[in-house]
């Protein structure tokens, strides 16, 4: 038999509906589309004209490969992914090193594996923004696949990064 206290009736459902809500508030956005989970979405603040890059981790839940071959987003005139590359040469008996940055082809997320885009090594490049991208702002990103899908993201804008995590990388090529 079972007993209910009076006056109760939608007391503990709606006190599990505030924890619920208050839960998903606080964690990270994470965004899920079939097979495919993008977590931890984020771009640096920017000004008209200038570039950006949008940072993420891309899971792969399915059987097969993810094989991503473009972006768009219409803050900006082109979307690229690209890679970090770490240069060292010797220079009058000195070793330097140069970061730069290139465009890739396609990023393969394997099955059953992750990627994570972070500053410093594979992002998606934001060229020549045509609005600004302001602390607090959100945009769409569609990353591309190769059997003609779209996975859309909602990216937030932050001057530092996920929780104000700094980053010393700089983007702005």
């Amino acid at each position: 038999m079972r007993r209910r206290m009076a006056g109760s009736g939608g007391l503990v459902p709606a006190l599990w509906l505030l924890v619920v809500a208050v839960v998903l508030a606080a964690a990270p956005a994470a965004w899920a589309q079939g097979h495919v989970v993008v977590e931890g979405a984020w771009a640096r603040a920017a000004s008209v004209g200038a570039n950006s890059a949008a940072y993420m981790r891309i899971v792969n839940h399915g059987p097969d490969d993810l094989v991503i071959v473009g972006a768009a987003a219409d803050v900006a005139e082109r979307v690229e992914i690209h890679q970090t590359i770490m240069e060292m040469s010797m220079v009058e008996g000195r070793l330097t090193q140069v970061m730069r940055m290139e465009r890739i082809p396609e990023l393969v997320v394997p099955a059953g594996s992750a990627v994570e885009l972070v500053p410093g090594g594979l992002h998606v490049m934001l060229l020549t923004l045509t609005r600004e991208l302001q602390e607090g702002d959100t945009f769409e990103l569609a990353l591309l696949t190769e059997d003609g899908g779209r996975i859309v993201v909602h990216v937030p804008v932050s001057v530092l990064g996920p929780a104000g995590a700094g980053e010393d990388a700089h983007h702005g090529h």
